[in-house]
């Protein structure tokens, strides 16, 4: 079932309706979530603004036709929640659109502006050009793409704060006093932890009926992950020196949606639940708009397929514009950090040319049922309308002094064996292990976000499993007690049911605290099952004239150290000495008896009745076998 944004309900909407029940019935002035005080709002910006695909035209003009501004996006969400109140709204934005481009926007607004919602600065990045050239319209070389990632990356370093800036202090002159302005900021696109986008057998990302894709590698999806987030953090940079800033007349804040595509709901492409299709039958919470990519039949039936959608015309202006991106002017300078600031003019804000400028049309030069890939989909401007709002809220509770209504982030508790595992691992040996791996193991690396530390623990073994501790490309810090305290929690909630559960066994789950998800997986998934409730085995042992010759097997025990310090210690403490020819071994499946391991061991003669058969070395051992048969 479908994840709603609960109070902006999709299939309820409409361009010219307004929500199903009025908003502003109840409310008083001097609420906080009271938007009477919107008379006159805009919505300003790129692609993400414009809402690209996300419905049909916003009207029949030719401007809206250029500009690729569709009806189902957060502006026209939010214009209808606003309701009657409003009385002129101006919607200037425009698909393609640079900082030089959207200062022009905010140029030719009406003034006495009450609120402003805005997106700015992934067309400064080549963000565009980087979709074209490494994933849509890709056939050139991995070096290529990465060439193309370093250019926006550069982008981020010397001219996205200064672009930013311009269009803030411009819109200063449109502003109402008290007025309010939410910068909305971008949202990753991939799950990058799965596998299935890298394997162009089974996906097929590239557009072209022509040429290869390049694989949407694990590295390359982070990659993109991690330039989405470099361009938030220095958004966010400029939208806080502007809270600061004493000559402002509106309050600014910043709204972030990603937590919720990749926390809240299953969003993002490449999710674990990915068919490869659009729409996706099993993945109905996705956030963009994507091709689709699941080869059914094979690579060159889905490339024809494509190829059909496309005039001759179409076709030969995509082959122009994915020329090699050293021609590119950016490219070409031989100091491009000195062209940059050389070419920047701070009133007037340009990057210089990005890979793959020209072409036919949207924002990615191909046209719109095309150029809305890599762009939220209906859903995911249900998402932007809802973060923007609760921003306004926050920043009109600043501006009236009055305590903003707040909820705290939720936070998502799964454990594996309600979602089908059947792994499970002993109670005290993650409870030692936990405390290794946040105390000893876990070692934040310097000035560096968004990293991730992974630690197995008795690898090969009955017990094997693993901690994780994920940050989001903005988080850095590491707080131990934070870890020790996620750790427990998860360990000693996802237990299963006591009654059945008499051994405590542990089976593990994912703990998701804001910027921080904690994960401990239990690796063996083929045990007994149900889980085992009583600790048994077999043992024998057989006298051989010189020695004795003994066999143990059981399970529920000794399930982590081959052997070595339980039964092997044991033993030998017993026998007093003289324990040869050891050899243990973990079954690959249970034996019929429900056993999990094997050992074999030669001992002095004798020694059965002392030490086996009265179950010493087994009790021991935290085991028992019921015995020792056998003539030792």
């Amino acid at each position: 079932m479908r994840r709603e944004i609960p109070w902006i309900d999709d299939a309820a909407y409409t361009k010219n309706s307004s929500f199903p029940y009025n908003v502003h019935a109840k409310r008083q002035s001097n609420t906080v979530t009271d938007f009477s005080w919107v008379k006159r709002w805009a919505a300003v910006g790129d692609s993400y603004t414009a809402a690209i695909g996300a419905g049909r035209l916003w009207g029949q003009r030719k401007d809206d036709y250029a500009c690729s501004r569709y009806d189902r996006g957060y502006p026209a969400l939010v214009n209808n929640f606003l309701g009657s109140h409003v009385e002129d709204f101006q919607y200037p934005a425009c698909s393609g659109d640079r900082s030089v481009n959207i200062i022009n926007q905010i140029n030719a607004l009406k003034g006495n502006l009450d609120l402003v919602m805005m997106t700015a600065g992934g067309n400064d990045l080549c963000l565009a050009g980087i979709v074209k050239t490494c994933i849509l319209m890709s056939f050139q070389s991995e070096s290529g793409c990465e060439e193309v990632l370093d250019i926006a990356q550069n982008n981020i370093d010397n001219i996205l704060k200064p672009n930013i800036r311009s269009l803030l202090d411009a819109l200063n002159s449109k502003m109402n006093d008290d007025s309010v302005v939410v910068f909305n900021l971008y949202s990753p696109f991939f799950d990058a932890e799965t596998s299935s986008c890298a394997d162009k057998t089974k996906e097929d990302w590239t557009l072209l009926p022509f040429g290869n894709a390049l694989e949407l590698t694990k590295e390359r999806r982070r990659t993109f992950n991690t330039l989405a987030a470099n361009a938030n953090k220095a958004l966010k940079e400029v939208v806080e020196e502007f809270q600061t800033k004493s000559n402002i007349k509106y309050k600014i804040g910043w709204s972030d949606w990603s937590p919720w595509v990749t926390k809240g709901v299953s969003g993002l492409m490449c999710g674990e639940k990915s068919s490869g299709l659009y729409p996706d039958p099993v993945q109905p919470d996705l956030q963009f708009f994507k091709p689709s990519t699941r080869q059914v039949n094979g690579h060159d039936e889905l490339k024809r397929k494509r190829e059909l959608q496309l005039s001759p015309a179409e076709i030969a202006a995509l082959k122009a514009s994915t020329q090699d991106i050293r021609r590119s002017a950016l490219w070409m300078e031989p100091n491009p950090q000195a062209e940059v600031l050389h070419k920047l003019d701070p009133r007037a804000p340009d990057p210089p040319g990005c890979p793959g400028d020209g072409g036919i049309g949207g924002s990615i030069g191909i046209p719109d049922r095309w150029g809305k890939y890599f762009h939220p989909n209906e859903l995911g401007h249900q998402s932007v309308a809802a973060f923007a709002i609760a921003t306004a809220i926050s920043l009109r509770g600043e501006i009236l002094d009055k305590e903003n209504p707040y909820c705290e982030p939720a936070e998502i508790f799964t454990c594996w064996q309600k979602k089908g595992s059947k792994g499970y691992a002993s109670s005290a040996r993650m409870d030692t292990n936990y405390q290794d791996f946040c105390k000893k193991q876990v070692k934040a690396p310097s000035n560096t976000n968004g990293w991730t530390v992974k630690k197995t623990y008795h690898q090969g073994t009955l017990d094997e499993h693993e901690f994780v501790i994920k940050l989001d490309e903005l988080a850095s810090a590491f707080d131990e007690s934070a870890c020790l305290s996620a750790f427990k929690k998860i360990i000693h909630s996802c237990d299963g049911n006591d009654s059945n559960n008499p051994l405590n066994w542990k089976f593990g789950g994912k703990f998701e605290q804001g910027e921080y998800t904690y994960e401990v997986n239990v690796k063996r998934t083929n045990r007994p099952w149900p889980p085992i409730k009583k600790r048994n085995g077999y043992c024998e042992g057989w006298y051989k004239v010189f020695w004795g010759e003994y066999k143990i097997r059981g399970h529920g025990w000794a399930g982590h150290d081959y052997g070595q310090d339980t039964l092997m210690k044991h033993a030998r403490g017993c026998i007093g000495g003289g324990l040869t020819a050891w050899k243990f071994s973990y079954y690959d499946e249970p034996d019929e008896d429900g056993n999990e391991w094997g050992a074999s061991f030669n001992t002095p003669i004798w020694v059965r009745a002392r030490c086996f058969n009265n179950n010493k070395v087994q009790f021991a051992s935290d085991g028992f076998t019921d015995g020792c048969r056998g003539n030792d």
